[in-house]
C-alpha cells in the first residue's frame, strides 16, 4: 500500500470512528433508536445529518434535519446506500458526488480535514459494479440514430452527435464509462483547471484540453481546420494501435472491453492511465506542431483567409486537412467487423465546446461555437463522434444540440 493509500485509509477510519461514536451517543440518550438496522423512517435522515456533521471541518454549520430530508428526497439511491453503510458500520465510501451530489457545493475549505476524500471515494464508486441498465439504453439509442441514416432526410438527425446534460455528480461519466465496455470508445476529458487545489474525477486529458482552449480569437475556418487536424491524427494513431500485437479482437464488445482496459491501466484519482496519456498526448503534441510553426504559420494564414472569405464572395475551406481526416477515419473503421455503429468519440466535461460567441464579437469570420464548428464537417463523415457537454442543468449556456456519433 502506498503512502497516499495509507493516508486515505487512515482518514476513512477516523471519519467512520467519529460517526459511530455519535451514533452510540444518540443511542444512549434515546434508547430504542438506531438498532441493528435502520427501522424508523426518520433514522436515515438523522444518520445523514450525523455523517455530514462529522465530515465537515470544525466550525462549519452542518445541514439541519429539514435540509437532509430534502437531500434524501432528491437522491433516492442514498436511502439504500445509508442502509447498507449502517449495516456494515462503514460510512466513508458514501462521501462522493454519486451518492451525495450536494457535496459539489462544498469547498475544499469546508472539507479541509479530509481534502482528498471526495475525489478518492468518487474513484472508488467507479470501481463498484454498475447498478441499472442505463448504459445499454444509451447504446440502444445511439444505434437507433445510426440506423436512421437510411430514412428520408426529414427523419434523420442533422448532426451525428448527442449531448448528455444533467447536474454534476448524477452519473453521466460513470454511465458512459460503463458503455465503453460494450462499444469501442475514444474518451477525451477536457475539463478546465479548477484551481485552489480542486480536483475532478475522472481526471482530465490535459494536453487535449489545452488544444481546445483559447478559441475566442480564432475564426470559424481556423477552428474547423484545427479540429480536422487533431481528429485525423487521432484516427491515424488509433488505427495503428489496433493493428499492433496488443489487440486480438475485431468484434464490437470484446475489442471495446480490451481497449477500455488498455486505456484505464494505471489510472489514479488525479491522472489518466499511462497508455491513455501516451496515446492522447502524442496526438495533441503532433497537432500542435502542425498548427504552429511546423506548417509555416498555418494559423496566421487561415485566420487571414477567414477574414477575406466574405469580401471575395467565395467559400475557402481547409479541404486538405478535412480530406486527410476523412481518409484516416475510413481506415480506422476497417479495424471493426460488422455493419452497425462502430465507435464513439466521447468529450467529457465539454463546457468549453459549447461556449457561444458573444453577439458583440461576432463578425464575418467567426459566428459559431466550437461545437457547431465540429459539426460543420463531421456531420457528413464522422458518424462515430459523440459529444457530451457535462453542463449542470441549472447552468447558463446554449441549448443542447441534436446529435454526433
Amino acid at each position: 500500500m502506498d503512502v497516499d493509500s495509507e493516508d486515505r485509509a487512515a482518514s476513512d477510519q477516523e471519519l467512520n470512528a467519529r460517526i459511530i461514536q455519535e451514533i452510540n451517543d444518540f443511542r444512549a440518550a434515546s434508547p430504542g433508536s438506531f438498532k441493528q438496522t435502520l427501522h424508523a423512517p426518520w433514522e436515515p435522515i438523522l444518520l445523514l445529518e450525523i455523517m455530514l456533521s462529522k465530515f465537515l471541518a470544525t466550525g462549519t454549520k452542518a445541514p439541519d434535519t429539514n435540509t437532509c430530508a430534502d437531500y434524501m428526497s432528491e437522491t433516492p439511491m442514498l436511502w439504500a446506500g445509508l442502509s447498507a453503510a449502517y449495516s456494515a458500520m462503514s460510512f466513508s465510501q458514501l462521501f462522493n458526488p454519486v451518492y451525495m451530489p450536494f457535496l459539489r457545493d462544498l469547498t475544499n475549505q469546508e472539507v479541509g480535514r479530509f481534502p482528498s476524500l471526495s475525489v478518492h471515494n468518487l474513484e472508488s464508486a467507479f470501481r463498484e459494479p454498475y447498478q441499472g441498465t442505463t448504459p445499454q439504453l444509451l447504446i440502444k439509442v445511439l444505434n437507433e440514430y445510426w440506423l436512421s441514416r437510411a430514412r428520408p432526410p426529414s427523419e434523420r438527425p442533422y448532426n451525428w452527435s448527442l449531448s448528455i446534460i444533467q447536474s454534476s455528480g448524477m452519473g453521466k461519466s460513470r454511465m458512459v464509462e460503463e458503455a465503453t465496455f460494450s462499444i469501442f470508445t475514444i474518451p477525451l476529458n477536457i475539463c478546465e483547471e479548477l484551481g485552489n487545489g480542486h480536483n475532478t474525477y475522472p481526471p482530465p486529458d490535459r494536453k487535449f484540453r489545452n488544444y481546445f482552449q483559447e478559441h475566442g480569437m480564432k475564426s470559424d475556418l481556423l477552428l474547423q481546420t484545427e479540429y480536422a487536424v487533431i481528429l485525423h491524427l487521432l484516427f491515424t494513431k488509433a488505427a495503428a494501435l489496433l493493428k499492433g500485437p496488443i489487440f486480438k479482437h475485431n468484434s464490437t464488445a470484446p475489442l471495446a472491453r480490451q481497449w477500455a482496459n488498455y486505456l484505464n491501466e494505471g489510472r489514479t484519482d488525479t491522472e489518466v492511465g499511462m497508455n491513455r496519456k501516451g496515446f492522447l498526448d502524442s496526438v495533441a503534441d503532433q497537432a500542435m506542431k502542425v498548427m504552429s510553426g511546423g506548417t509555416n504559420g498555418c494559423c496566421h494564414l487561415l485566420n487571414f483567409l477567414g477574414k477575406i472569405r466574405s469580401s471575395l464572395g467565395v467559400q475557402l475551406e481547409p479541404n486538405g486537412y478535412i480530406t486527410a481526416m476523412k481518409r484516416s477515419c475510413h481506415e480506422f473503421t476497417k479495424a471493426f467487423s460488422g455493419t452497425g455503429l462502430k465507435c464513439i468519440v466521447y468529450f467529457d466535461e465539454a463546457h468549453q465546446l459549447t461556449e457561444p460567441v458573444p453577439p458583440q464579437t461576432q463578425n464575418e469570420t467567426r459566428r459559431c461555437s466550437p461545437y457547431h464548428n465540429l459539426g460543420k464537417f463531421s456531420s457528413s463523415e464522422i458518424r462515430s463522434l459523440a459529444c457530451q457537454p457535462s453542463i449542470s442543468s441549472h447552468d447558463s449556456g446554449p441549448p443542447p444540440l441534436p446529435s454526433f456519433y
